[in-house]
This record gives structure tokens, C-alpha cells and sequence, in this order.
């Protein structure tokens, strides 16, 4: 057992160590010393530590490397690189050759090697460690390389775990890859361009992951989409609230897309939008023909409406003109009736002498009666039994003419006149009756 010198006998030997020549007993005690407290410090380290002699021969390790490494250090001390047990792999699964092993890296590059990710595999132990390397070189005072100081961080459940999540990843992008629309992520925050489908890169000419996508995918945007539709995708705890659907048109592409947006956790848990855009180029050029035809018709429907209102009001005005016409008819005919066959039919049933006669007189009465029966109305119209001279100054009445007015356009007296009302009133059996005559006749017709 060597035992542990004091303070100061350990400061001078130190001294004596480091430069001034001492018997070879007193050094041995103080190197043995020093490497005693050398590796109670290595094992308190919580990372693999291995040391390197400059020619990569391995001079220490300590717990932790050999836990993790598996090296039985009275086996290892001494071996080099090129001896090891363990075979160093690149991350894509291919070995590293010699020359990339962390300790020849340092050699040859003569600085510190920070965060290498590599895989180590024992063929006897038929599996991959992951760890992340840092090695640094130590310089003596001849700038000479003393040892290398390499530590090892084992990651290989982190590894594993982002293996899976490439592999799960692999599989989404050949299913998206299969779908005939662009679909794209992006994060909600940043709005980078997290994945893109090969839909939408073709489109593009470009894969444009990393970019921001109100740069890359609008013409002439100077910050995030107007309509850009994140705030429609979660509620107001920030869960996702479904898919969100609308169209948009693309000025880049100069096509109509039906746009699905949602909001899914990507591969590290964060929230980010999908888009799944589908192209209704097509559909949206139907729906124009559509509306410009319905827009062409909408036109002749209106003019031939207003062509059939134009019809519509001259057939009004041609109706109104014959009714007007077959009115003067009725009237025409009444007014013949009256004053070319009446009086004569009564002149001639008063002349009649025999039964014979007076039975074919009724006979003729009968028959004209039947050919007037369409104006039957009128014949039980209370001016049938006016006179021609009746009827006409019964009109200048109706139109609101006073009697001098009448006398002057008929020339004749106003006392004619006079006796042509009483006479109209006797046989409207009006007369002595405080009737107005003017208003009795409006409302007869």
C-alpha cells in the first residue's frame, strides 16, 4: 500500500516531478498519489471518460466508460483505437473509418471535436450503443499533444426514439406523397415550412422546406397572410378545434384550390398547421360558365319579359279598343233597333187585322228577339226605351254638359232640352224625385 504523502511534501514533490531530477522511488510514490486522486476524480464524473495516449493508446477510463462501454480496464489499458472491441458506425448506419474515429480526428486536426454523434457495435454484444463524443486534446509545453481527454454521453434511447419517430415519419410522407393534392406544413408561430409533399414541390419547381411560407408560396406578401387561418384552428385553451375549410386563389400558380386546414401535434409535440389543398381549377371554370350562362339567360328571360309586357300592354290597349268598339256595336245596334225597327213593328202590330197576321207578327218578335239574345242585357236596359234624341242628350248628361251647352251644340232651344230631361226622368222613374240625373245615369252603366 503506498501511502499518501503530506501537503507539503506532496507540493515538493511535485516540484521534484515536474522538472528537478529525484530519485526514481520518490517519483514513483508521487505519480502513484496522483494517479490515485486522478481517478477517484474520473469516477465522480457522470459521463464515460477514456484517456488517450498521442498514439491513441488507451492510458485511462474510468466507471462510467466502463458501464457504458463495457471495458475491463486491466484488458483495454494499452490498446489503441484500432483494437478495440467496439466498431464505431456513422449515424446512416455505415461504419466510420478508421480515420474518423473521435481520437484521430483530434490528432489530425489539433483541436477540440464537440458533440459527435456516433454508434458503437460489439459483435459480440450484437448491439449499437449511441453517444454523443467530445474529445480535447491537452498540450505540454512543447506544444506537443499529451493525451486526449474523450467522454462519452450515452443517447441511445434518444436515438432510438428519433429512429422511430424518421421511421414514422418515412410512413407519412409516403402516404402524403400518394395523394393527389399539395399538402404542406408549417409552424404556427414562425410559419416555417416543415414538410412538403411531392404534389406541392412540383408545383413549386422547388421543395421549399425551411423557407417561410408567406414568402414562398404568395406573390407580393410583406408578412403573414391576410387570410392566414391559424386563429380559426384552435379554441381558446390552444387544443385543435377540428379542420377548417374555404377556397382561396393562388397567384403564383394562377389556380382555385379547396384548402383543408388543421391543426396536429408534430413529431416533437408542438402544434403545427396541415394544409391539404385541392385543386378546383376545373370546377371553379364550370361554376363561371355556369353563372355566365345563367347570367345570359337571366338577360333574355328579362327582355322577352320585358317584350311580353310591351305585347301584354298593346294587347291591353287593342282588348280596351274592342271592347270599346263592341260597346258603339251594342249601342249602335240598340239605338237601330230602337229607331229603324220598334216603332215600325208597332205601327205594323197596330195595323194588323186578322189572327193570322198577328200570329206571324209575334213569329217575327220571337225570331228577332233570338238574334238579339247576346245582347239580351242591354235590351233589359232601362235607356232601351229612349228615343234616338234621348240617348244622345242622355250622354252630353253622363259627361257633365250643362243644358244651354246641349241646346247650343244640338241647335236647338234650352226648353227642348228641358222637356227631353223630364221625359228621361219619367221613364227612368225618377221623376219628382230628388235624384240627381247626371249621377242616376253614371250609375246605370
Amino acid at each position: 500500500m503506498i501511502k499518501k504523502p503530506t501537503y507539503e511534501k506532496l507540493g515538493h514533490r511535485i516540484q521534484e516531478f515536474e522538472g528537478m531530477t529525484v530519485e526514481q522511488e520518490k517519483k514513483d510514490i508521487a505519480i502513484a498519489w496522483l494517479d490515485e486522486r486522478f481517478k477517484s476524480f474520473l469516477n465522480n464524473i457522470q459521463a464515460a471518460v477514456v484517456l488517450h495516449a498521442p498514439d491513441t493508446r488507451i492510458i485511462a477510463s474510468n466507471i462510467e466508460a466502463q458501464n457504458l462501454l463495457g471495458l475491463v480496464e486491466n484488458k483495454i489499458i494499452g490498446k489503441t483505437v484500432s483494437d478495440s472491441y467496439w466498431k464505431f458506425i456513422d449515424t446512416d448506419g455505415t461504419k466510420l473509418p478508421l480515420e474518423m474515429y473521435p481520437v484521430n480526428l483530434v490528432l489530425r486536426n489539433r483541436r477540440p471535436l464537440r458533440d459527435y454523434t456516433l454508434g458503437m457495435y460489439h459483435p459480440d454484444k450484437k448491439k449499437i450503443v449511441w453517444a454523443l463524443v467530445n474529445a480535447k486534446p491537452e498540450f505540454n509545453d512543447k506544444d506537443d499533444i499529451e493525451y486526449i481527454v474523450v467522454t462519452f454521453v450515452d443517447i441511445t434511447e434518444r436515438m432510438n426514439a428519433e429512429q422511430k419517430l424518421g421511421h414514422s415519419k418515412l410512413r407519412l410522407d409516403a402516404i402524403f406523397d400518394n395523394i393527389d393534392s399539395a399538402i404542406y406544413i408549417a409552424d404556427m408561430e414562425s410559419h416555417e415550412i416543415l414538410f412538403m409533399n411531392n404534389h406541392i414541390k412540383k408545383l413549386f419547381g422547388n421543395d421549399l422546406t425551411g423557407n417561410i411560407c408567406w414568402k414562398s408560396l404568395h406573390e407580393n406578401m410583406g408578412g403573414p397572410c391576410e387570410f392566414c387561418t391559424n386563429n380559426n384552428l384552435t379554441d381558446a385553451d390552444g387544443n385543435p378545434t377540428g379542420p377548417y375549410v374555404w377556397e382561396n386563389y393562388n397567384q403564383t400558380l394562377g389556380r382555385w384550390y379547396e384548402l383543408h386546414d388543421l391543426a396536429i401535434p408534430w413529431l416533437d409535440g408542438r402544434l403545427v398547421r396541415m394544409e391539404i389543398a385541392t385543386d378546383i381549377t376545373d370546377r371553379k371554370q364550370v361554376e363561371l360558365q355556369q353563372k355566365e350562362m345563367n347570367e345570359i339567360l337571366e338577360k333574355k328571360v328579362q327582355d322577352r319579359t320585358a317584350n311580353l309586357e310591351e305585347m301584354n300592354s298593346a294587347l291591353t290597349v287593342l282588348l280596351k279598343k274592342r271592347d270599346d268598339d263592341k260597346n258603339d256595336l251594342e249601342k249602335n245596334i240598340f239605338a237601330n233597333y230602337k229607331s229603324l225597327i220598334s216603332p215600325f213593328l208597332l205601327k205594323l202590330n197596330d195595323s194588323l187585322t186578322t189572327k193570322n197576321q198577328q200570329v206571324l207578327m209575334g213569329i217575327v218578335e220571337s225570331n228577332l228577339k233570338e238574334i238579339l239574345s247576346p245582347f239580351s242585357k242591354k235590351l233589359s236596359d232601362p235607356m232601351i226605351s229612349f228615343t234616338p234624341a234621348e240617348i244622345q242628350i242622355a250622354s252630353f248628361i253622363k259627361r257633365g254638359i250643362t243644358t244651354k251647352e246641349i241646346a247650343k251644340t244640338l241647335n236647338c232651344s234650352p226648353r227642348t232640352i228641358d222637356t227631353h230631361r223630364i221625359n228621361i226622368r219619367k221613364k227612368l222613374n225618377i221623376k219628382n224625385k230628388n235624384i240627381n240625373l247626371r249621377t242616376f245615369l253614371l250609375s246605370l252603366e
